[in-house]
C-alpha cells in the first residue's frame, strides 16, 4: 500500500528543498503556482522523482491535465488524492 504523504516528502526532499519548505507544503502551503513554493525547475524535478517513486511515467502522471488551471497543486491533500488516484489506475492496468 502506498503511504503517499511520505511519498510526496521523500520527493520533495529529493527535490532538494530545506526541511522548512517541505514542513510548509507538509502543513499545506500550496506546492505550485503563484504563491506556490517550488519554482518551475523545482516543479519539474519534484514531479520526475515523485513518478519515480510511484512507478508512473510523469507524462502519464500529468496526461492531459492544465497545470495553470488544475487545484492538485493547491495543496498536499489533494495531490495526495490525485497520486492515489493515478497510482491506483496504474496498478489496475497492469493487472490487465
Amino acid at each position: 500500500m502506498l503511504d503517499t504523504r511520505s511519498t510526496i516528502q521523500q520527493a520533495l526532499k529529493e527535490t532538494g528543498l530545506g526541511p522548512t519548505r517541505v514542513r510548509d507544503i507538509l502543513d499545506g502551503a500550496q506546492i505550485y503556482g503563484p504563491t506556490g513554493i517550488l519554482d518551475s525547475l523545482e516543479f519539474v524535478h519534484f514531479l520526475s522523482s515523485l513518478s519515480d517513486q510511484i512507478g508512473v511515467d510523469a507524462f502519464e502522471l500529468l496526461g492531459e491535465l492544465d497545470i495553470a488551471t488544475s487545484t492538485i497543486f493547491r495543496n498536499i491533500d489533494e495531490l495526495a488524492l490525485f497520486v492515489e488516484t493515478k497510482a491506483a489506475s496504474a496498478i489496475e492496468l497492469t493487472r490487465r
